[in-house]
């Protein structure tokens, strides 16, 4: 037997453990985003812009005189118009 053993396996008294985000004194703190660039938004818009005013004109120039002297003439242009900006 051990001297002066008295039965209790740890000399320190136990406490509760503390776990992260748990109880009432943790606050929860949010760190801000990245500040916005409305310069780099902007500078996007106009690039698709451009390259979607450059693709429907492309369409346009590509429009023959002997397809708008075909039977629905304008009409049947600008249905292929709408087809093709809206695909």
């Amino acid at each position: 037997m051990l001297v002066g053993h008295n039965g209790l396996v740890m000399r320190q008294p136990v406490t509760q453990a503390k776990r992260g985000g748990a109880g009432p004194a943790y606050v929860r703190t949010r760190r801000p985003g990245p500040a916005p660039r409305p310069g780099f938004a902007t500078g996007c818009a106009a690039l698709a812009g451009l390259g979607f005013g450059v693709s429907v004109g492309t369409v346009v120039i590509g429009e023959s005189r002997g397809s708008l002297a075909a039977p629905g003439r304008l009409l049947t242009a600008a249905g292929r118009l709408a087809g093709f900006t809206g695909a």
